[in-house]
């Protein structure tokens, strides 16, 4: 197995980690709330992350370049980020 795919990984899951860090410091932080739809409508965390990984997506696809394939892997971890975050409401609203 190529070196390079655990670091890719590992790397990813902690941008992806950073990420909901920040998104928890910026909750707690700021007054407003983010909008509640879609499946995390009663998740107010959950919808934050989703939201900056929303905003990281747009930064992403704006960026100049692949970087070598690493920004088209950081897209698609965002993406599964995104879906995993979708399920993991759509499962609390369900128990």
């Amino acid at each position: 197995m190529n070196v390079w795919k655990p670091i890719a990984l590992c790397s990813t899951t902690a941008f992806v980690a950073l990420i909901g860090i920040q998104v928890a410091s910026a909750a707690s932080n700021s007054g407003s709330q983010p909008t509640l739809t879609g499946p995390c409508y009663d998740q107010p965390h959950m919808a934050a992350a989703k939201g900056f990984i929303e905003q990281a997506l747009g930064e992403l696809d704006k960026a100049e370049h692949n970087k070598g394939g690493w920004r088209e892997r950081a897209i698609a971890a965002e993406k599964k980020a995104h879906e995993e975050i979708n399920a993991g409401c759509a499962f609390a609203n369900a128990h």
